[in-house]
């Protein structure tokens, strides 16, 4: 019962869920509801065989084999009237419900197969998150990294790289799995991501919807830059040492293209870092202090500034102890300010769309080759107890030309 989800049973093509059970004999199913799922009530003549339904955590239920065959067919009938061609075998261990191990995945792939018509068998694309040798020819690809649980950065992060070695040795093609685009996806998360597609030559599965691509300010330059990076990964134009470079999860770079057959890549070096509010003695100074190195040339400091569960003013930034550039604004929770160079920083809100443009001083955020000392401050106001203040600066690496042919 633990594992009953749907706790249901069928008596001829009615369904009845139940809440609870009797304790002995005679069974008696309590608390029904009838004709459920879609099915209609009906009389059963007394003698009439009953049976519990399996199903799984999904809330779906499981079949035996003949069900299973016919559920492949359903399948293959869906994509040969709408000319659908790309699917995902996800979860189909639940076909061991049978009884018949990987048998039964065998099974029910080859009766979707033999299913289509041949327009669909000439060209699809059949994903799975599991894979016996069986599936060698009928396969397109496996594709495992679920983005349900964190950011681009975070989810099953360490599995999906570890699972592009295996591809590799199993001549498959490299897929880091899915991504979820949100209202608040960032530029940064997207050249992340299509860093790593470069760095194994692999492709991936990109999640997101309509409401999300209106919410996102920055819809537009995420799919350019998409549009950027695939087309230069499938050109073959990042070398072998540097795709070495990129599989370094640490590394950050900037694509942009130059020319029809010429791009220009730029390494970011980003340092993230919190800044949250103190108590401390009268007098003894409320700042934070962070060190950290520009292996690079002299250039201006690039910054993301985001306030989290609270309202901030009054920003100081100091670097090296002698060079101060003040903001003089309300950054509100959600908010970030970010500054890319030139002579402005941009406000946005929590979904990426512009607000306010803030004049800056360019010449006080030059920074010399070298350990770099940066100290931040900021008045708290109306702040919770996890309100703190998120922070990254940036420098970026002497630009690399790269042209396909």
């Amino acid at each position: 019962f633990k594992n009953n989800h749907l706790q249901s049973v069928v008596i001829g093509d009615e369904i009845i869920r139940y809440g609870t059970v009797t304790d002995s004999a005679p069974w008696i199913l309590k608390d029904c509801t009838r004709g459920a799922f879609g099915t209609r009530a009906s009389g059963h003549s007394a003698g009439s065989e009953i049976g519990m339904l399996t199903d799984h955590a999904y809330r779906v239920f499981l079949g035996d084999v003949s069900l299973n065959r016919e559920i492949a067919e359903k399948i293959a009938d869906f994509m040969n009237y709408t000319g659908v061609r790309m699917l995902d075998f996800d979860g189909l261990e639940g076909t061991h419900s049978t009884g018949m191990g990987n048998y039964a995945e065998v099974l029910f792939a080859q009766q979707w197969f033999d299913h289509l018509n041949d327009n669909i068998k000439n060209h699809y694309l059949l994903g799975a998150s599991r894979s016996g040798h069986y599936f060698w020819h009928i396969f397109s690809r496996m594709n495992w990294g679920e983005p349900w649980y964190a950011g681009f950065r975070e989810s099953q992060t360490e599995y999906r790289l570890k699972n592009q070695n295996y591809f590799k040795r199993n001549l498959m093609p490299g897929m880091l799995g899915w991504f979820k685009m949100t209202g608040s996806t960032t530029i940064e998360d997207i050249e992340w991501l299509m860093t790593r597609s470069a760095a194994y030559n692999a492709g991936f599965a990109f999640v997101t919807d309509l409401s999300t691509l209106t919410q996102n300010g920055k819809t537009e330059e995420i799919f350019s830059i998409l549009n950027t990076w695939e087309t230069a990964r499938l050109n073959e134009v990042f070398t072998e040492s540097l795709q070495k470079r990129m599989q370094d999860l640490t590394t950050e770079f900037h694509l942009e293209r130059t020319g029809q057959h010429q791009y220009r890549l730029t390494q970011k070096y980003s340092h993230k870092f919190r800044h949250t509010k103190k108590v401390r003695q009268p007098g003894e100074p409320l700042f934070s202090t962070f060190n950290f190195e520009n292996p690079s040339h002299e250039q201006p400091l690039d910054f993301m500034i985001t306030a989290v569960k609270t309202d901030i003013s009054n920003i100081t930034i100091e670097i090296n102890n002698h060079r101060t550039i003040a903001l003089s604004l309300t950054l509100k929770d959600g908010q970030t300010i970010k500054y890319s160079g030139r002579d402005k920083a941009i406000i946005y809100d929590q979904y990426w769309n512009e607000i306010a443009k803030v004049p800056v001083d360019k010449v006080q955020l030059v920074v010399p080759r070298g350990n770099l000392t940066v100290n931040f401050d900021c008045a708290f106001q109306h702040s919770d107890e996890d309100g703190l203040v998120k922070l990254e600066f940036i420098v970026r690496g002497i630009p690399e030309n790269l042209i396909s042919w």
